[in-house]
Order: C-alpha cells, then sequence, then structure tokens
C-alpha cells in the first residue's frame, strides 16, 4: 500500500520451487486515468538474498477471462513498461525503485507497506 495513492497497489507473489525461487509483481493502477495493469517476472530465478531486479510489462489486445472468442496469444501485444527494484526494509516495509521511462512516468523510489501476510509464513529475517 502506498499512502495517497487510493485503490492501487501492488501485489508479488513469491514462488517457491525446488530448484529455484522467482518473484512475480503486478502493479495495479492507471495510466491516464484509464486502470492498467504493470507486470513482471523475476528472471533469472533468484539465488541469494539481496534487491531483487524486475523487467516490467503493459499487455494489449486481450479479452475479458470469460469471453470465449480470445485472441491468440501472439496477437496481445507486449511493451516495455520499464524495471523495478525490490529492496526489503524490514518484515512488513518495501522499497521500490523505479525506472517507468516508457510509459513517459520517469524514475524514483517509493516504500510499500504489507497489508496481508500468508499463514504460517512468519517473518524470520535470517532465512
Amino acid at each position: 500500500m502506498l499512502d495517497g495513492a487510493p485503490r492501487q497497489g501492488l501485489v508479488l507473489q513469491i514462488a517457491e520451487q525446488v530448484s529455484e525461487n522467482f518473484v512475480f509483481a503486478i502493479f495495479f493502477t492507471y495510466l491516464d486515468g484509464q486502470p492498467i495493469w504493470v507486470v513482471g517476472n523475476s528472471s533469472p530465478a533468484l539465488t541469494q538474498p539481496g534487491p531483487v531486479a524486475i523487467q516490467m510489462s503493459t499487455l494489449e489486445n486481450g479479452e475479458f477471462i470469460s469471453d470465449p472468442n480470445q485472441p491468440p496469444a501472439d496477437q496481445v501485444t507486449v511493451d516495455s513498461a520499464g524495471s523495478i527494484q525490490i529492496e526489503v526494509i524490514d518484515c512488513n516495509r518495501i522499497r521500490v525503485n523505479y525506472d517507468f521511462s516508457p510509459l513517459g512516468k520517469g524514475t524514483g523510489s517509493m516504500e510499500l507497506d504489507r497489508l496481508v501476510r500468508i499463514a504460517g509464513y512468519d517473518c524470520n529475517p535470517l532465512q
């Protein structure tokens, strides 16, 4: 959650796999007054603690999920939205350094507060 940005936010999904972990980031926000998702996936996979860099994209030309007339995958346009770098501040806060220059939104940094936690995954900064 970012103070002063109502009905907007960032969802981070941390995937735990046997051989690798990765982060999927989803900003839900607005661009020119219209709702937009800006998405990205850490690649390569996470191998050590520290900041996580993610290339971000926007998608266009899709249809609502229940629409039976979905376009072929190669017709859904993927455009660069820039990049983010996520740094952990503490168990409940992160810093997101961003470069949204391709969207005309510049560079900067924001601190975000956690809204929810996953049951059984309490914070342990030593793991």
